[in-house]
């Protein structure tokens, strides 16, 4: 079935033909795969076929951190519900020093993307998981609501959050004035860099 809606889209959004799909790790959204096309270019390929606008909002975050940072993202082919075409690049998620030093030298420009307000333009994900992000003039507000409380609020509803340990986060979220500062001016953070998600490019020639 996964096979099939790759193929379909291949043809469909890149005029195409799928010569091979084979899986790949990682992707804790959807089904991963390397796809062959017939011409030997190779794209990523994901599918979701829960069609829970996951994918979707993937192609949206991708697309965003690639026109607005100097991070470079895969390109996005095709973003829908159920299927993601991107950009292959071959690497690993093992790195260099040098490769640790400039990545993070990427991740520390991305707060000069400011903003009059907290939050975004739209919800975006973090993994699997909806994160909210209603535009927000305080930011003590918006963290105490739209991360500290409502991820509590998540775990506890998927049974991974003891009723107590809720409650220790609430009385926490109400002494938050107290405890962190405004931010100034609101900037732009990834939110979700672990290892999985970076590749150190394998150069050619290399």
């Amino acid at each position: 079935m996964s096979e099939k809606i790759v193929r379909d889209g291949v043809e469909a959004y890149l005029g195409e033909r799928l010569r091979s799909a084979r899986p790949l790790g990682g992707g804790c959204i959807g089904e991963v795969s390397r796809a062959e096309l017939a011409d030997g270019t190779a794209v990523v390929a994901k599918v979701d076929r829960e069609g829970e606008s996951h994918l979707e909002r993937e192609a949206y975050m991708l697309r965003y951190l690639r026109g607005k940072s100097d991070l470079p993202v895969p390109e996005v082919y095709h973003g829908s519900e159920t299927l993601l075409l991107m950009e292959f690049i071959e690497g690993s998620s093992r790195f260099s020093e040098g490769a640790e030093h400039h990545g993070a030298e990427l991740l520390a420009a991305l707060h000069g993307v400011t903003a009059d307000v907290y939050g975004h333009e739209r919800d975006t994900l973090i993994g699997s998981l909806d994160q909210p992000n209603p535009q927000t003039e305080d930011w003590v507000d918006f963290f105490r609501e739209q991360r500290l409380l409502y991820m509590a609020n998540v775990a506890r509803e998927a049974g991974r959050l003891p009723v107590d340990d809720l409650r220790r986060v609430e009385r926490l979220s109400e002494k938050l004035d107290g405890l962190i500062g405004e931010p100034n001016p609101p900037a732009l953070i990834h939110g979700d860099v672990w290892s999985a998600n970076v590749l150190e490019a394998v150069r050619e020639g290399r």
